[in-house]
This record gives C-alpha cells, sequence and structure tokens, in this order.
C-alpha cells in the first residue's frame, strides 16, 4: 500500500515534467519547428513516468535494474529527434537545435521522475540561457538563412507578405512554387510555396507573422 507522501511526490513530479516539457517547447514552436510545445511536453511527461514506474517496480516488487528502463529512454528518443532533422534545397541541415531539444527535454523528464528537483531545474535554466541569449550573441553572422513553408488560399497576396517581410530588414533570396506540386492540400482552396530568405538574428520571424493579421494566409512554419 503506497503512503501519501509517495503518491504527493509523484503528482508533483508529473505535473513538473508538463510545465518544463512546455517551456522547453515553447521556444521551438515560436520558431515554427516542427517539434513544439505539445512534442516537448508529451516527451519529458512520459519520460517521468517511465522514471517513476522504474522506481515504482524497484522499490515495490524488487525487479530488475532500476536504471534499465530509463536507458531506453535515452537511446530509444533518438528517433524522435532524427525526424525533425532535414537537409534543405540548398543543403543546408535544418532542426539539429530541435532535435537535441528533444533530446534535452527526455533528460528533464528522467532527472524529475529521479527526484533530482535542483540539477534538473538548473540545468533547464541554463538551456534558457543557450536557445535564448548565447545563440543570438556567439555567432558572427548578422543575418540568418532560412525558408519558409507557406500555405495560402486565393485571397493571398504575395506582394504584401513580401512588403510585410522586408519592411523587418529581410532580404527575400527566392519564392519557389514548384518544389511541392505532388503534395495534395488539406483544404480544396490552398496552395503551397516556399520563400528562401535571410534575416536578422535578433527577430523571431514566425512570431512576428504570426502577430499579423494576412489575407488568405493560412499557415506558415520552418520548412
Amino acid at each position: 500500500m503506497l503512503d501519501f507522501n509517495y503518491e504527493a511526490t509523484v503528482a508533483l513530479r508529473i505535473i513538473l515534467s508538463v510545465v518544463l516539457g512546455f517551456v522547453l517547447g515553447k521556444e521551438r514552436s515560436n520558431r515554427g519547428a516542427a517539434a513544439g510545445v505539445k512534442t516537448h511536453s508529451l516527451v519529458c511527461l512520459g519520460s517521468t513516468l517511465v522514471m517513476v514506474c522504474s522506481e515504482y517496480l524497484y522499490f515495490y516488487y524488487g525487479m530488475g535494474d532500476i536504471a534499465r528502463m530509463p536507458a531506453q529512454v535515452i537511446s530509444g528518443i533518438g528517433f524522435l529527434g532524427a525526424g525533425t532533422i532535414i537537409v534543405t534545397g540548398h543543403n543546408q541541415i535544418k532542426g539539429l537545435t530541435t532535435a537535441a531539444s528533444i533530446w534535452f527535454c527526455a533528460c528533464v523528464g528522467l532527472g524529475i521522475g529521479a527526484n533530482f528537483y535542483l540539477g534538473t531545474l538548473i540545468a533547464v535554466a541554463c538551456e534558457m540561457v543557450i536557445v535564448y541569449i548565447l545563440s543570438r550573441n556567439i555567432s558572427n553572422r548578422p543575418m540568418e538563412s532560412v525558408e519558409l513553408l507557406i500555405e495560402y488560399n486565393s485571397e493571398f497576396e504575395i506582394v504584401e507578405f513580401v512588403k510585410l517581410i522586408t519592411s523587418q530588414k529581410c532580404k527575400i533570396i527566392k519564392i519557389n512554387y514548384n518544389d511541392l506540386e505532388k503534395i495534395q492540400p488539406w483544404e480544396k482552396d490552398a496552395y503551397f510555396a516556399i520563400v528562401s530568405l535571410d534575416i536578422p538574428e535578433e527577430l523571431n520571424l514566425y512570431q512576428f507573422i504570426r502577430k499579423q493579421s494576412i489575407k488568405g494566409l493560412i499557415n506558415v512554419c520552418e520548412y
């Protein structure tokens, strides 16, 4: 029979894992990454549950090695991170930071599940410094090359979209309407285009676009 204190600490670990997963995923979501708030929250929650289950089986049933199940999380999470890494048409590798963020999120979940609160919270704080501060200051390039995948309908005016983007000191390199000919849109009146551009490193372009009222624009994300 479990005591109240143990049940309370399990509840705390599960709730804290969701909160930290949300915090880690929010930054990726703001940048239009494929893995955002929901993915990071689920990864953190799942890895915490694995750690708690491993602890429960070991102490209450005397079964196996307490570190065996968490070890599988560390090695197995790689397939999810690999799914976010792509090589663009310009031979640029995209998604490495997102993949690392997912792996780190799993480690956070294991740390919370193991009751290692102090070390885990310090690690999360360091991660926030890296993604929000250092990533903007350690690069020698004033501009960052990105590719946007935009989904739009017949009301969309590309000229107005370009004006909005260039008003933020972005440089449009190319707009390609042909790479996605084989993709069937979910909506009947929906089209796709890839916009290649250079943006100032300090600009959160995805968040900026989502705050605007752009007629005909259905969705925008990183390509």
